[in-house]
């Protein structure tokens, strides 16, 4: 609550994450699963429980409301769905589904001007990137849709990296330009053109370890941060992943 209403009180706009199941509505095995918390939960209603009270306290309409009513109006369903890091045993694109489209409902009905983001899909949904995805995982957009997901999201939501340090400008420009363009595309042919994209995700690394580099970092990512604000079209917000250069050797995303 205090985190909220500080940033609130500042003008900064927060992007909600509703994700991970609790210990005690996770459908994994046992707790000794590893990463037990990205197992969705074993009771849908539960998460709605969940998602309902969260929003409720952060829509600032006077009921419930944290300590100063703060407002969040965007909020993000799970993490990366398309990944089994992030989707336990493995991803599902029709529970992913169901789980957005009751959660989308829950978030209308408790604050109905809020704006609900799907899930950031690790790479662009369609092709993109394909040396570090599995084909099911590279295709989610179209399989969201094919589900019927299209009705259960105000927002689509990509993370784009180059999971290399290799590329220079423009390459790296191109790259990432293509791969958004890509999914704008899905999003017409299935009649959703007209709705925004986030990129909530996106970074790059100058050196595979941080010993190895041979520019300042700091100066190279702060000029491709500018660069690529001014230049990537097609999104309408973009949220920049991390402001340190670990080096894709110890963070592929940055």
């Amino acid at each position: 609550d205090r985190a909220v209403e500080r940033l609130a009180k500042r003008g900064i706009a927060i992007l909600g994450l509703l994700d991970s199941s609790a210990p005690w509505a996770t459908s994994a095995p046992s707790l000794d699963e590893p990463n037990w918390q990205k197992w969705p939960s074993k009771d849908l209603s539960a998460f709605g429980r969940y998602v309902y009270a969260v929003v409720e306290r952060y829509d600032g309409d006077g009921v419930a409301d944290a300590p100063g009513s703060p407002v969040i109006r965007h909020w993000e369903i799970w993490n990366e769905p398309n990944l089994a890091f992030f989707w336990r045993p493995q991803p599902d694109v029709e529970q992913y589904v169901r789980l957005l489209r009751s959660s989308y409902q829950t978030i209308k009905l408790a604050h109905p001007s809020a704006v609900v983001v799907m899930g950031g899909i690790a790479g662009n949904g369609v092709s993109y990137p394909p040396f570090a995805l599995a084909q099911e995982e590279r295709n989610f957009l179209q399989q969201i849709y094919d589900h019927g997901g299209k009705d259960f999201f105000d927002v689509a939501n990509i993370h784009l990296y180059p999971y290399t340090h290799e590329l220079e400008w423009p390459e790296l420009m191109t790259t990432l330009q293509g791969a958004l363009d890509e999914t704008r595309s899905v999003m017409a042919t299935n009649g959703d053109g007209d709705k925004p994209v986030w990129v909530t995700e996106i970074g790059f690394s100058t050196a595979l370890f941080p010993d190895d580099y041979e520019v300042d970092p700091d100066a190279v990512i702060a000029a491709w941060l500018g660069k690529v604000y001014r230049q990537l079209t097609g999104a309408e917000a973009l949220f920049w992943y991390m402001f340190e250069d670990e080096g894709t050797g110890e963070n592929p995303e940055g």
